[in-house]
């Protein structure tokens, strides 16, 4: 499928798509691929920023060590980390 947009000449190839600009075709990554970067990005951030949170409030909750009102707060900060990854690697939006 070819179309033109502005100056740039488009053609789609399944799940690839190709843009020509300034007499060049620049490739666009696929749906899926940026999908599956994005979760890749996601676990690793969950891991290396999420995980240490989770063992802190397991380990807490496991020897009742939780000082007043500090239970809710270490459950808010490990919700905040979760949305501040999900905002910094969001999932692409489909092209229907």
């Amino acid at each position: 499928q070819r179309s033109l947009v502005g100056s740039e000449m488009c053609i789609r190839d399944r799940d690839k798509t190709y843009f020509l600009h300034n007499s060049e075709y620049v490739f666009e990554v696929s749906y899926e691929q940026q999908l599956e970067e994005a979760k890749q990005a996601r676990r690793e951030a969950y891991g290396t920023e999420v995980d240490p949170l989770m063992s802190e409030y397991n380990r807490k909750k496991t020897f009742n060590l939780f000082e007043e009102g500090e239970e809710e707060e270490l459950i808010k900060a490990i919700k905040d980390k979760v949305a501040e990854i999900k905002e910094r690697f969001p999932y692409p939006e489909e092209n229907i």
